[in-house]
């Protein structure tokens, strides 16, 4: 019995390091997620292994943004399903062309300048850190707009910019 205890703990605990390990290569920057696969490596013992992979995974549902960014907030599909469901389909998706088309043109105006990004997919939370390591957490789930793009500088607070100005919105708060 022990022996199998011990090949179902080492099976979990290869299926959350692989979890881990997939969840971070789709991540288009990875430079803060370090530290977490150092501490993975630096544990010694199963239990304790067990113990960091099961403490990463909960991170999975926030993005952290630590630098000078913009990040796209898209919605997943449960939201788009109760959206639907509240203003009939075919609003939604004369709703949803509309800032698709925005959503795009703040991308491209934005990838111009070099600005990083980063998208909200499969995400529940977004937290951005300052300088001076103070935080801001945003719950996309009580977001009233379904799209959204926020900028943030870490000497100052994020901002929900409107991506129909997007470089009046830039050239204001990037100043």
């Amino acid at each position: 019995m022990h022996h199998f205890m011990g090949h179902t703990l080492k099976l979990i605990l290869l299926f959350g390091l692989t979890l881990a390990s997939c969840a971070d290569s789709s991540k288009q920057d990875t430079n803060h997620n370090n530290s977490l696969i150092d501490t993975t490596l630096q544990v010694d013992t199963p239990q304790n292994k067990l113990l960091t992979a099961a403490t990463s995974l909960t991170n999975f549902d926030t993005l952290i943004v630590d630098r000078q960014a913009a990040v796209f907030i898209e919605p997943d599909t449960f939201k788009i399903k109760k959206r639907k469901k509240e203003i009939g389909e075919e609003n939604f998706y004369a709703g949803a062309d509309d800032y698709l088309y925005y959503m795009n043109t703040a991308h491209e105006f934005l990838d111009s300048l070099k600005l990083t990004t980063f998208e909200t997919k499969d995400k529940k939370y977004v937290k951005f850190v300052s300088s001076d390591k103070t935080y801001q957490v945003i719950n996309l789930h009580k977001l009233p707009e379904l799209w959204n793009v926020y900028f943030f500088d870490p000497s100052k607070k994020a901002k929900q910019v409107d991506m129909t100005v997007i470089d009046e919105e830039y050239k204001s708060y990037f100043k």
